[in-house]
């Protein structure tokens, strides 16, 4: 749209100095505007030294980097639940008359994996676990389902993918990239912001091919999710969360403030988007002398994947001497203190989409009570919904148990008593509204009520005084007749 935009104002600021005669003295100030900029941009009078990158990544580049997948949740129906539990039965080798599903318990069923590719770890894979498709990133994915107490059902999917995603993230080059540009933000000349513009440099430009190459990843998995869920026999309508995660083998804390400026990327040269100071970023879950980190930033939130897990690990393990970046599910991983935080996002996210839904319905339905009541009712069990999986994951220590650290515990729970009294505030409100709601929808129906009274009255008087008018005159209940 913006190229488009730029390309019309082009247009018209040429039309505007081939005939000023023609046009008035804003426009044609806009269009002595549009060249001098022109000019000064393709002298690069306005770039700054900073802009002046060949590279520019996501994360410092003096580490080496390795994305290694997403993890992505999202709410399953009890009937998807099922389905999915089903289909991992009927692969299994061990089957059960029927699936597993017990409401009163939180735990997480692993189900089985799902490849892309024919060859795995050296090994062929089973054709009832491989997916025939065209895939440029992600070589499998690993599903579970997650249950919480009270029958909250949803869809754990972990992707894994191929080496070539860490270039689309670290150093990718951005040397075709204009040291400086110009947005205009219309091209209509009736408007007031008529002339009106961004000038964007290499580095803001750098940070939106930052975000179209992860939007590149998320469009695959998205993809891929669609095949994997018609593989399960499932259809899940919500799109869920998606953490994005990223091994170094530094071993060292990534947000520290002890490093030099040069770490913190202010050097051309190691130019990246989230730097290492603490204030960088929002940081859901780690300290600075941490090596875990559940991170979110601008930049991320402009993104279709808005969270990013970041570990630092030895570069082999010490007693079973491999490398401890992994490259697919394993049992009681570091990943799973992070992964869990998916859960108070996944409820923030609905929270954000009940507030977005009905604020309108929230301020006017004092005005309209009975043509809003159904909306509030539906917040209202919206808001419900979402309490009752806050208040389990803050009361339920079992989905925790063995796999959980205890930092990560800790900061759960301090978020979910947050988000708590977040959700209770709203709710209550709500509530509130709705009752008086239903206070003025019954005294309508009263005022309503009295209306109908009187008019039956009216009714029934009127059918007497004209019974007492026939037994006076027979000929008058002829004439009545006749007129009914």
């Amino acid at each position: 749209m913006s190229s488009y935009t730029n390309f019309m104002m082009g247009v018209i600021c040429h039309i505007i100095k081939k005939a000023p005669c023609c046009f008035s003295e804003r426009m044609k100030q806009a269009s002595a505007a549009y060249f001098y900029n022109r000019n000064e941009i393709k002298n690069n009078k306005f770039t700054q030294d900073h802009e002046k990158i060949s590279s520019h990544s996501l994360l410092f580049p003096g580490y080496n980097w390795t994305v290694t997948g997403v993890q992505h949740l999202q709410p399953l129906s009890l009937q998807d639940a099922i389905k999915a539990k089903r289909w991992h039965e009927r692969n299994s080798t061990w089957r059960r008359k029927s699936a597993d599903i017990n409401p009163t318990i939180s735990r997480e069923s692993w189900l089985d994996r799902l490849f892309f590719i024919d060859i795995f770890e050296n090994a062929r894979v089973p054709e009832h676990l491989l997916i025939r498709t065209n895939t440029q990133f992600v070589t499998h994915c690993y599903l579970s389902v997650l249950e919480l107490k009270g029958g909250h059902y949803f869809l754990s999917t972990s992707w894994y993918f191929t080496d070539a995603v860490t270039q689309l993230l670290q150093y990718v080059p951005v040397d075709d990239i204009p040291l400086s540009s110009i947005n205009y933000e219309t091209c209509n000349p009736f408007k007031h912001n008529f002339s009106a513009a961004t000038l964007p440099g290499r580095l803001n430009k750098s940070d939106d091919r930052l975000i179209a190459n992860i939007d590149k990843i998320h469009k695959e998995i998205k993809r891929l999710g669609r095949i994997v869920q018609n593989r399960l026999g499932i259809s899940v309508l919500q799109e869920g969360i998606y953490t994005l995660n990223v091994y170094n083998d530094d071993d060292c804390s990534y947000f520290d403030s002890k490093h030099s400026d040069k770490f913190r990327g202010d050097s051309c040269i190691d130019h990246h988007a989230i730097h290492t100071s603490m204030s960088s970023a929002s940081i859901i879950m780690g300290d600075k002398t941490g090596k875990e980190f559940l991170i979110s930033s601008d930049l991320l939130k402009r993104s279709n994947i808005p969270y990013l897990a970041i570990y630092s690990v030895p570069k082999s393990h010490k007693m079973k001497n491999k490398v401890n970046i992994p490259r697919d599910k394993e049992y009681s991983s570091i990943e799973d203190s992070i992964n869990i935080f998916q859960l108070p996002l996944l409820l923030n996210k609905k929270f954000d989409a009940i507030v977005k839904s009905y604020r309108r319905i929230i301020i006017l339905s004092y005005r309209s009570p009975a043509k809003y009541y159904y909306d509030l009712y539906d917040a209202s069990l919206g808001l419900m919904e979402i309490i009752n999986q806050a208040n389990v994951l803050r009361s339920d220590k079992t989905l925790y148990m063995h796999k959980i650290r205890d930092a990560s515990t800790s900061r759960m729970q301090e978020i979910i008593s947050m988000q708590l009294d977040k959700f209770n505030a709203l709710y209550n409100d709500v509530i509130a509204k709705k009752e008086i709601c239903i206070e003025k929808v019954s005294a309508n129906n009263l005022v309503y009520q009295r209306k109908m009274t009187r008019l039956v009255v009216l009714l029934a008087v009127l059918q007497i005084v004209i019974a007492i008018i026939s037994l006076k005159d027979p000929n008058i209940k002829t004439i009545i007749q006749s007129i009914w």
